[in-house]
């Protein structure tokens, strides 16, 4: 425990806070993994050209929204607590008071744990208004509390839906290193690459880095599997003085705190070679009492979602996003 609490955890929330928060600095570029934010250039080719009657039809926006995770108790709305989507609804309902149509049906691209931070968070919504994008993102962010943003905000084809349309999701977690004898750092960046790597391009069962038992939860036995697209661990300056490892991983879904507990699990086993269990027998075990207790929430970024055409051929899961 001592190994994972005494850290300068209040460096990264500072790294977050400044590329989330500060709109000179909330680019892309800022981003220690790249590319982030929500590929959507397939559903930019299905709009469909106005025609006819079509001015006064109902119309499909999406947002990409960045907040600090660390000032909420959730993401999606829930009552009696201080979540993103409740703000960004009050906002645009202040925003479109004086329409007598204002926007209907936010959904957002799915829940995150509680903390978690997000640059790439995608919000849709329905308006019988046209909206011009750039007005629009002046308009709320004006109207938003600094800890919550919207980054960008376009029209999509009537069909879209932010969570139900998703085909994946890439998370980056900021770990920060202390520096050892000779100049090195107590977590090696390639030993925890090299161990990452070897999910990439598998479809496996990630019962051992969940929270709870998925399969007898939901009465699925494919309830925990996923597949990993990407999975990177490279080191990173998130300030002058602070060396940070950052790993970077995409998949088509992440169970509920798995982002947290393989990379603690891929960190634990890079430093500590000797633990009796190894990686891969953690990940074969099935058994989430192997792994790891999750890293904290605030090194965690939900950095962007997917809908490419690939995966939306197979139906694009309709499932909800967790770290």
């Amino acid at each position: 425990k001592a190994f994972v609490d005494e850290r300068p955890w209040s460096s990264v929330r500072g790294f977050y806070e400044s590329v989330l928060l500060d709109e000179e600095k909330m680019t892309s570029t800022a981003f220690p993994v790249s590319p982030v934010g929500c590929d959507l250039s397939i559903w930019r080719q299905k709009l469909e050209k106005p025609h006819g009657r079509a001015r006064n039809d109902r119309k499909t926006y999406v947002m990409q929204v960045s907040y600090l995770g660390s000032n909420f108790s959730a993401v999606q709305r829930c009552p009696g607590i201080r979540t993103v989507q409740e703000e960004v609804e009050k906002a645009l309902k202040n925003m479109f008071a004086n329409s007598s149509t204002s926007p209907q049906s936010l959904v957002l691209a799915g829940r995150t744990d509680s903390g978690v931070h997000a640059y790439g968070q995608i919000f849709s919504f329905h308006s019988w208004n046209e909206i011009d994008a750039s007005d629009f993102v002046t308009g709320i962010n004006s109207r938003l509390p600094q800890d919550v943003r919207v980054v960008s905000m376009e029209r999509m084809p009537r069909s879209f839906h932010a969570n139900f349309a998703a085909t994946w999701r890439k998370y980056c977690y900021i770990f920060p290193l202390r520096e050892v004898l000779g100049g090195k750092y107590d977590v090696q960046a390639e030993a925890v690459d090299k161990i990452l790597r070897s999910l990439e391009g598998r479809k496996c069962h990630y019962q051992s880095f969940s929270y709870k038992e998925h399969k007898t939860l939901l009465g699925n036995s494919d309830a925990d599997v996923c597949c990993i697209m990407r999975a990177r661990a490279f080191n990173f300056h998130i300030s002058p003085d602070q060396m940070a490892l950052v790993v970077e991983l995409k998949a088509n879904r992440f169970l509920r705190r798995m982002v947290r507990k393989l990379v603690a699990t891929a960190i634990r086993a890079a430093a500590f070679p000797e633990d009796e269990f190894s990686f891969t027998a953690i990940l074969d075990a099935q058994d989430s009492s192997c792994s790891a207790p999750p890293l904290p929430s605030t090194g965690l970024c939900l950095v962007g979602v997917g809908y490419d055409e690939y995966d939306m051929a197979r139906g694009g899961a309709a499932i909800h996003l967790h770290g």
